[in-house]
């Protein structure tokens, strides 16, 4: 019998320099420099580009697809990169990464103020931390994200001002939950 699933989505908008995500998927254009970027660097794109995007997605992703308004969309290839991020628990005991983690999150700093506690984390969503109590405080904090790239084919005569991009990945059910 198949393990029950879930499915999350996220959706990315090609020519926009934006990233959004929901829940702990998320999606961007990547920006990164040659030799590292994949569209070494750039950020706008013209008829008949092949864009790369980066998804991040929680390590218990049991299966990806991905959907263009035009064009083609295809995933191919995967990778890891570090992030550097600030959490600010003001009268909270939770705060989120900008990203999935992929592993342990090592904290850098906290400001000598703080009120809550030990910093814990990533819950099973990959990015919610947590601290021992509600209270104030600021966390700068190390971790790596797992990405999986998904490339966008701009069809070579499309003649609009962009492609939307939707994207769904399955992770497990929650034990217990049935539909």
């Amino acid at each position: 019998m198949p393990t029950p699933v879930k499915t999350i989505t996220t959706s990315i908008t090609i020519g926009l320099d934006k990233s959004t995500s929901e829940g702990s998927l998320s999606a961007e254009i990547d920006n990164r420099p040659a030799p590292c970027g994949l569209n070494n660097g750039k950020t706008n794109f013209v008829p008949g580009d092949k864009v790369a995007v980066l998804v991040y997605e929680p390590l218990n992703t049991v299966a990806h697809r991905a959907y263009a308004s035009d064009g083609n969309a295809y995933f191919s290839g995967s990778g890891s990169r570090s992030f550097t991020d600030k959490l600010k628990f003001s009268n909270s005991d939770k705060a989120t990464l900008s990203k999935p983690a992929s592993g342990g999150v090592s904290v850098l700093r906290v400001n000598a103020n703080a009120t809550t506690g030990a910093l814990t984390g990533p819950l099973a969503d990959g990015i919610t931390m947590k601290t021992a109590k509600v209270g104030r405080g600021n966390y700068k904090v190390k971790f790596s994200a797992a990405y999986q790239v998904l490339y966008v084919q701009i069809p070579a005569g499309f003649d609009g001002d962009e492609i939307d991009v939707d994207i769904e990945a399955d992770i497990p059910a929650d034990e217990g939950e049935c539909d």
